[in-house]
């Protein structure tokens, strides 16, 4: 079975969230540690090839429907990492952006960030598949 751990440096912390690539609803843990559903898979058909999305189904302060997508995938021959994340609500529309990590460290700039308008290092953030 695949699997994918997103490690990132946020507000409460450095936090670690494991996450099975399997395309079904599980409840897994938030940073507040109230359990919420969440959904992994890979996407083989993607727009820059493999990619994992992960959604969150029912996110908090959202209306009834909504959902919170996040892509992860590789860009720039693997020199990159792309996050696009997508906020769905009925009736309303699709909120999107993106952030993008390069390998560096935090504060450099590099050719990825100077080319898509800024991002973080690989020491921020980043995606480890399993």
């Amino acid at each position: 079975m695949n699997s994918i751990s997103v490690i990132a440096n946020s507000p409460f912390g450095w936090q670690r969230l494991d996450y099975k690539l399997d395309d079904v609803v599980h409840d897994v843990a938030n940073p507040w540690g109230a359990e919420v559903p969440v959904r992994a898979a890979l996407d083989m058909r993607g727009r820059d090839g493999v990619e994992v999305v992960i959604e969150h189904s029912r996110p908090a302060h959202l209306p009834r429907g909504s959902s919170v997508v996040h892509t992860w995938c590789g860009v720039d021959n693997g020199k990159a990492l792309r996050c696009t994340m997508e906020v769905l609500q009925p009736s309303k529309e699709t909120v999107r952006f993106e952030l993008f990590y390069s390998r560096g460290a935090p504060g450099d700039s590099t050719a990825a960030s100077k080319k898509k308008g800024g991002g973080s290092s690989m020491a921020d953030a980043k995606a480890e598949a399993k």
